[in-house]
């Protein structure tokens, strides 16, 4: 397209009109502060594989988030973390009615060819070839009172989201998910990549997530396997098997 500096200028045309649901949710609140909190939890029901993170032991006086990301192929290019970022900014300036800018930014990226716009509309220094992407905010920044705030919004949202919630039915651990993928797809040998495309998750959420669980695509694979089996009646043995060391051609059941 040409415009080295295109999530910047997607970010100014949007954020007079509020942006995104995490902003918007940002900008209603009391305080800037309470903002970010509330749309970081939101972007994390949102988002799959890329998030923004608050660093547990940041700096004295400081905020620290950071964007993460489960695969290689889920991180998100320059033009999208400039855009994310810019829109935060603008519309925390719209919001409190204050020139908000960071203490400092950080990226993951080369220094683009069109930096100097990126520096004047962020207001701070900004690091390249950084080991993460991250923003960084002062105490007093995140206590200022937002003008824009109405709690109707987030009142109807949290209301929405217990009707949505309490309308589903008991949601199946997601090792049982997989394992029932597993035994629907046994016949095509189901790879990591498959199954995590089939669930909508990265490879490495999938993992993590089964960590997590306490179990393994492996051992999930395995359980699949003896269900079908048991199914069809091919395990002749449903208690337990022995051999006897005298004679290993006799089995003990």
């Amino acid at each position: 397209m040409g415009d080295d500096s295109l999530g910047l200028h997607l970010a100014e045309q949007m954020a007079p009109t509020g942006g995104l649901l995490p902003v918007f949710v940002m900008a209603s609140t009391a305080m800037l502060g309470e903002g970010f909190e509330r749309g970081l939890e939101l972007q994390r029901t949102l988002a799959e594989g890329s998030l923004w993170h608050k660093v547990d032991d940041p700096p004295p006086r400081l905020m620290v988030v950071y964007s993460s990301f489960d695969d290689p192929i889920a991180a998100a290019p320059r033009h999208v973390l400039e855009f994310g970022t810019a829109l935060i900014i603008l519309a925390a300036r719209r919001a409190t009615g204050v020139d908000v800018s960071p203490t400092a930014l950080r990226f993951r990226d080369e220094r683009p060819a069109g930096h100097r716009e990126a520096e004047a509309l962020f207001r701070c220094p900004i690091r390249h070839r950084q080991p993460r992407d991250e923003m960084h905010f002062r105490e007093e920044t995140l206590a200022l009172p937002v003008q824009t705030a109405n709690p109707a919004p987030l009142a109807h949202l949290a209301s929405h989201r217990k009707r949505i919630l309490d309308g589903l039915a008991p949601e199946p651990t997601f090792a049982g998910r997989v394992r029932k993928y597993l035994r629907a797809n046994f016949a095509s040998a189901p790879t990591l990549d498959t199954v995590a495309r089939a669930l909508g998750c990265a490879p490495r959420t999938l993992q993590r997530w089964l960590d997590r669980e306490g179990t393994t695509l492996a051992k999930l694979y395995d359980r699949a396997r003896f269900e079908r089996a048991q199914e069809r009646g091919q395990l002749p043995y449903a208690g337990s098997v022995a051999v006897d060391v005298r004679r290993p051609w006799v089995i003990v059941t």
